[in-house]
């Protein structure tokens, strides 16, 4: 074929795509035979990790076929890419990981007033005061804190003045019972008065 046969333009394209270091060969076919065969130095160390890719080549008035290119590449520099990519993958993960463990740790020690505050407030009861201890922090922990504490002092008073109004309707309530009683009593003697004296 005319297009295969001019030596000096297929070997000119052969070395061109030799310059790149992942290829090992580059070979020209045309009806079975070959037409051109260009190995590089590192063929025999790297065929066996390598891979082929064939083309068609065509024809540029007719697109008939007239020939195959066949490049076989070396998979060496694909697999340092790989283990180079693997190996900082790997990294990136585990620095992940301690990053997420160490994030769990701090979020565990910010919320530890918390839990101690929720303890604290298990056992709240308005009869006892309970004293929570982090109401000087300048910070959220401390705002409820302050919050809890004046609550319970609003609880405490209003407790304290149902006890009071408590206590003072049982004295009146006690009271009314004795006027009643008294009343009940007056009136029974004055019944007894009126009745007759039988002997």
């Amino acid at each position: 074929n005319i297009y295969l046969d001019m030596q000096d333009n297929v070997n000119q394209i052969a070395l061109q795509l030799m310059e790149n270091q992942n290829i090992l060969v580059v070979k020209i076919e045309a009806d079975n035979k070959i037409v051109n065969e260009i190995k590089s130095k590192g063929y025999i160390d790297n065929i066996s990790d390598s891979f082929v890719v064939e083309n068609d080549i065509f024809q540029p008035s007719s697109k008939k076929k007239i020939g195959t290119l066949v490049i076989v590449y070396s998979n060496k520099g694909y697999k340092e890419l790989v283990n180079k990519h693997t190996v900082l993958t790997i990294v990136l993960l585990l620095g992940l990981c301690v990053l997420f463990v160490f994030f769990g740790l701090y979020v565990k020690y910010l919320l530890s007033p918390l839990r101690q505050i929720s303890k604290l407030l298990k056992n709240y009861s308005p009869d006892k005061g309970i004293i929570i201890p982090f109401s000087s922090k300048n910070n959220e922990i401390g705002l409820i804190s302050s919050a809890i504490n004046n609550m319970q002092q609003k609880i405490f008073e209003y407790s304290k003045k149902q006890e009071n109004i408590n206590h003072y309707l049982e004295e009146k309530v006690s009271e009314k019972t004795l006027e009643e009683l008294d009343l009940i009593y007056k009136s029974k003697i004055r019944s007894y008065r009126d009745l007759p004296i039988r002997f």
